[in-house]
C-alpha cells in the first residue's frame, strides 16, 4: 500500500477604431499581432515593486542576484512557489551584463532542507548541463548555490507548454506527430549524451514551445533528487492538496520514496522508483501521445490515491485512440498502445526507435517530414529564441539586434524575418514590417503566422481587401487560430459585412467559449445588424469572463443608456471608474446619463472631470454647449 502525501492544490489592449462620437464609448479590438507565431507566448509580467512569493523565502521581484563568477542578474518575475506548483519555483532573470534572459529553477525550501538533498540537486542539474545543446531540449547552462540554496540556470523559452495546447481537446494527428517527433529527438539526444538517463516526470507541463512552435523538453532528472530515501523531507506540507497534474510525493510498494505525476507514471514507478529505466519514460510519453490524439488520458481516477492510479496503470487496458477518434490512423494508434504496454519489455527499446516509426507515419499519411536542424541552424535558432525572449520582456532594441544576428548566420531564416517584422510593427514602422513579412513568405509560403502578421500590417495601412486576402490565406494554413478569425471579423465589420463578421466570432467561440474579446467584438457586429438585445448579451458575457474588461463595461453602459435603462447604465460606468478612476470616457458617459436623469450638478461634475482628463472631450463638450 502507498503512504500518499497530499498537497494543496490577457488581455492586452490593442489598436482601437471607430469609437462612437456621441456619446463616446469603447471601440472594438483587433487581435494582437503574433509574436512570430499566432500564439501567445508566456510573457513575463512587467517589473513590479519588490515582493516575494507567498509563504516562500527567496528572491524578490526587482532584486539583483549576485552570483560569484557569473555576475549580476535582475529578478524580473517569479513563477510557481507555495500553493502555485508542486515543488518548484522559477525566477525569470536578466543578465545585467548581456541582457540575456534566463529561467532560474530550484525547489521550494522544504524540499531541500538537508545538505545531502542540496548535493543531489546539484548533481542532477549538472547531468542536465551535460546534455549540452539540442533544439528540442531546454538548455541548462550552469548551476550555482546561493545562500545555501541550489539553482540551475536554464534557457528562457518564451512560449506556452503542451498543457495549454491540450486545453481545447484533442490535437490534429499531424500536429501530434510533429510534436512527438520533436520530443523523441530531444530524448534520444539526451540518452546519447548521458546513457541510462531517465527523466521520470514526462508530462505536457514539461514540454515547452517557443513562439515558432519548436518543442523543448525540460526538467530533466530533477524529481530524482527527492527519491530513494526511506523518509520524507522534513517540513513536507501534509495538509495541502495537490492538483492532479502536479508532481507529488508518495511511498512506493517497496517502501522507498517516489516522486512523479501519477496520471503519467509507468506501473513500475509505483513499485520501485529508483530502478526504472528509459522504458518508463517511453510509457509516460505514450500517455501524453494518447492524450494528444484522444483528447483525454487513457486512465481516469477521481481520487488522488496512488493505489487507485497504480491499479489503472497496472491492470486496465484502455481503448485505442483510433476507437475514440476514427480520424486517428491505425499505425499511429498502435504505436501509442505499444508505448503504454504494461510490461517494459513490450514497449519500444528507446526513443530513437519511436522517432523513426513516427517519422515514417508522418511521411506516409501526410507526405511531410520534420526537418532535422543542423549545427549552424541551431545556432541561429538559439539567437532567435534569445531575441524573442527579449522582445517579450520589452527590450525591443536588443531583440532586433538578435534577429539581425540570426539572419547573418542564416539569411533565409524565415522566423527571423518574421520576428524582425513584428518588432517594426510594434514601433509603428509598417512599411519595414511588410518588407520583413514578404521576405518570410518568399522563404516559406506556408507560414500562417507570416500571412497573419502581413494582414495585420495591411489592415493598419487601411488596405482592407489585401488584408482580408492575407487572413484568408492564413486560415487556409491554420484554421484553428483565434487571432486570425478575430482580425478577419474586425475587418469584415469595417467593410459592412457584419453577418460574416459574426460568423468569424462564432468560429472563435466554438474553439474557445470563454474568449471575452470575441464576445465583445461579436457585440460590435450585432450593433450594425440592429440586434440590440443580442449585442447587450455579448457585452454581459464578456464581463462575466473578464470582470476588468473596461471597454465591454463602457459599451454595455452605452447600450443600456440608449434603452433608457439609466440606472443600470450608471452601474456600468461606475464599475469602469472603480477599476480605472481616470477613465475619461466613463466620466463623459456618466455625465450624459445624469443629464438624461435631470441631475444637472452631477452631470456638470462628471463632464468637468472628463474634460480635465481628455482635451478631445473638452472640445467636444464645448461644441455641444455642455461646458
Amino acid at each position: 500500500m502507498f503512504d500518499f502525501l497530499k498537497r494543496k492544490k490577457k488581455k492586452k489592449k490593442e489598436e482601437t477604431t471607430d469609437a462612437p462620437k456621441q456619446p463616446r464609448a469603447a471601440s472594438e479590438h483587433n487581435a494582437p499581432s503574433a509574436k512570430t507565431a499566432a500564439i501567445s507566448p508566456a510573457k513575463p509580467a512587467p517589473a513590479k515593486s519588490p515582493v516575494t512569493a507567498p509563504d516562500e523565502e527567496g528572491f524578490k521581484i526587482g532584486q539583483t542576484i549576485r552570483v560569484p563568477g557569473l555576475g549580476d542578474f535582475h529578478v524580473h518575475d517569479i513563477k510557481g512557489g507555495k500553493g502555485k506548483s508542486g515543488m518548484g519555483i522559477v525566477y525569470i532573470v536578466i543578465d545585467a551584463a548581456t541582457s540575456t534572459p534566463f529561467a532560474v529553477k530550484t525547489f521550494q525550501r522544504w524540499c531541500l532542507n538537508t545538505e545531502d538533498l542540496v548535493q543531489r540537486f546539484l548533481r542532477e542539474a549538472e547531468t542536465w548541463i551535460h546534455l549540452e545543446q539540442h533544439q528540442n531540449i531546454v538548455r541548462a547552462f550552469y548551476v550555482a548555490t546561493i545562500e545555501d540554496q541550489p539553482y540551475v540556470f536554464l534557457e528562457y523559452v518564451a512560449g506556452a507548454d503542451l498543457r495549454k495546447k491540450l486545453a481545447g481537446g484533442a490535437l490534429p494527428s499531424r500536429d501530434a506527430l510533429r510534436y512527438s517527433i520533436q520530443f523523441c529527438r530531444g530524448m534520444a539526444h539526451a540518452h546519447k549524451k548521458v546513457p541510462g538517463l531517465v527523466h521520470r516526470d514526462i508530462k505536457p507541463e514539461n514540454c515547452m514551445f517557443t513562439p515558432e512552435g519548436i518543442l523543448k523538453v525540460t526538467d530533466f532528472g530533477l524529481v530524482k533528487v527527492l527519491t530513494g530515501s526511506d523518509r520524507m523531507p522534513m517540513g513536507t506540507p501534509l495538509q495541502e492538496e495537490s492538483a492532479e497534474n502536479q508532481t507529488q510525493l508518495f511511498r512506493t510498494r517497496l517502501g522507498e520514496m517516489g516522486v512523479g505525476t501519477m496520471p503519467y507514471m509507468a506501473p513500475e514507478q509505483f513499485t520501485g522508483f529508483s530502478q526504472v529505466s528509459v522504458s518508463a519514460d517511453i510509457y509516460s510519453f505514450g500517455i501524453m501521445l494518447y492524450e494528444m490524439l484522444a483528447g483525454r488520458r487513457p486512465f481516469r481516477v477521481r481520487s488522488r490515491d496512488p493505489e487507485q492510479w497504480y491499479a489503472q496503470h497496472h491492470t486496465v487496458m484502455p481503448p485505442e485512440p483510433s476507437f475514440l477518434r476514427p480520424e486517428v490512423g491505425i499505425a499511429l494508434s498502435r504505436l501509442t498502445m505499444r508505448c503504454i504496454a504494461k510490461q517494459p519489455e513490450e514497449r519500444y527499446p528507446d526513443f530513437a526507435a519511436v522517432e523513426q516509426e513516427l517519422s515514417l507515419i508522418l511521411k506516409k499519411e501526410f507526405q511531410e517530414e520534420v526537418a532535422s536542424t543542423g549545427a549552424q541552424e541551431l545556432e541561429a535558432w538559439e539567437v532567435l529564441n534569445k531575441g524573442t525572449a527579449l522582445s517579450n520582456l520589452g527590450r525591443t532594441k536588443e531583440a532586433l539586434a538578435c534577429f539581425d544576428k540570426a539572419l547573418e548566420i542564416l539569411p533565409r531564416f524565415d522566423s527571423a524575418w518574421l520576428n524582425k517584422g513584428v518588432i517594426f510593427f510594434k514601433e509603428g514602422k509598417t512599411k519595414e514590417a511588410l518588407e520583413c513579412y514578404d521576405q518570410a513568405i518568399e522563404i516559406n509560403p506556408n507560414s500562417a503566422p507570416a500571412w497573419y502578421n502581413r494582414g495585420a500590417a495591411l489592415q493598419k495601412e487601411k488596405k482592407l481587401e489585401d488584408a482580408l486576402a492575407c487572413y484568408e490565406r492564413a486560415l487556409e494554413l491554420d484554421s484553428l487560430n483565434e487571432a486570425t478569425w478575430l482580425n478577419k471579423g474586425v475587418l469584415l465589420r469595417k467593410l459592412l459585412r457584419s453577418q460574416e463578421a459574426v460568423e468569424c466570432y462564432d468560429r472563435i467561440l466554438t474553439l474557445n467559449p470563454n474568449s471575452a474579446i470575441a464576445w465583445y467584438n461579436r457585440g460590435f457586429a450585432l450593433r450594425q445588424l440592429g440586434r440590440t438585445q443580442d449585442e447587450l448579451q455579448c457585452y454581459k458575457r464578456a464581463v462575466e469572463i473578464n470582470p476588468r474588461f473596461l471597454e465591454a463595461w463602457l459599451n454595455q453602459g452605452t447600450v443600456l443608456r440608449k434603452m433608457n435603462r439609466f440606472i443600470e447604465a450608471l452601474v456600468c460606468y461606475n464599475r469602469v471608474l472603480d477599476i480605472q478612476p481616470r477613465n475619461a470616457d466613463a466620466w463623459y458617459n456618466k455625465g450624459i446619463v445624469h443629464r438624461k436623469l435631470g441631475q444637472k450638478s452631477e452631470a456638470q461634475s462628471a463632464f468637468q472631470k472628463a474634460a480635465i482628463l481628455d482635451p478631445g472631450i473638452a472640445q467636444q463638450l464645448k461644441q455641444q454647449g455642455l461646458q
